[in-house]
């Protein structure tokens, strides 16, 4: 008898049907005990709940190409029975990372005080956007843009890649935040903390052996003061001459500013 080929979905389809003597979530790295429906319609529906948008295709050059600091990538880490939640954010150019508990769940209205509360604690100069995928806890955003004077770009449907660096960061602190973690415990408000510290205080090779929070603080410090500091960023950064920004042979020069701004 010839050999005869199975094609790949054949095998999930047999494996999640039980025809074989093995589970699902023993054998496959996602542990899922049955499929996920897939939604072969990726059209925007006609009264999203979002409303009128802007998507990631109108951000700005230099947000998409990292060359601005202040531009900031947001997603949310669910906890146990989809009762507890933590909002994850990343800066796109010094990597730097806040994380902010919502026990309570992480509807519309908490996710709103959650975001309002994380960026409170970060200088004007450094919340210029935010990028975030189309949940429906993002329909309160447009209170979000006017209170923090904030523009908020929105993802493709299905597309996490295009918060590359948010997707990457929260598999990280997934480390320390386990899948079916109960987020609203002071064991996990510790592990929040502990993460928060260590992503932002750990050498990165990608920013030249910098630290997101050394980096983060000299693009806060941008602006009035005339000296100037050197951050060692592995692509140059460039900005108009007020900016205080100037690349020169593969570093970039930081003007900083006389105030000190509570950084992180």
């Amino acid at each position: 008898m010839a050999d005869v080929g199975v094609c790949t979905e054949t095998i999930y389809t047999t494996l999640y049907q039980g025809h074989l003597d093995v589970k699902a979530r023993d054998c496959l790295r996602s542990r899922r005990p049955r499929r996920r429906r897939r939604n072969t319609d990726h059209s925007e529906a006609k009264h999203h709940p979002l409303g009128q948008f802007c998507t990631i295709h109108q951000r700005p050059t230099a947000a998409t190409a990292g060359t601005e600091p202040g531009h900031w990538e947001g997603d949310l880490v669910i906890g146990a029975r989809n009762a507890s939640a933590v909002i994850t954010l990343i800066e796109r150019v010094s990597r730097y990372t806040r994380i902010v508990e919502m026990p309570n769940g992480y509807r519309a209205d908490d996710t709103l005080a959650g975001l309002i509360e994380a960026f409170d604690e970060i200088p004007v100069s450094m919340r210029r956007s935010l990028t975030w995928d189309r949940g429906s806890e993002m329909t309160r955003w447009t209170d979000l843009a006017l209170h923090l004077d904030l523009d908020v770009w929105f993802c493709d449907p299905h597309s996490p890649w295009q918060r590359g660096l948010n997707e990457h960061n929260n598999r990280l602190i997934r480390y320390w935040l386990p899948r079916g973690i109960n987020l609203a415990t002071t064991e996990a408000l510790d592990r929040i903390r502990q993460a928060e510290h260590v992503l932002n205080h750990q050498p990165r090779r990608s920013l030249n052996w910098d630290t997101p929070y050394l980096l983060g603080r000299s693009c806060a410090m941008l602006g009035a003061d005339r000296s100037t500091r050197r951050v060692g960023l592995k692509s140059p950064v460039t900005f108009d001459g007020l900016g205080g920004v100037v690349a020169r042979r593969g570093r970039v020069w930081l003007t900083s500013d006389r105030n000190m701004h509570r950084w992180g």
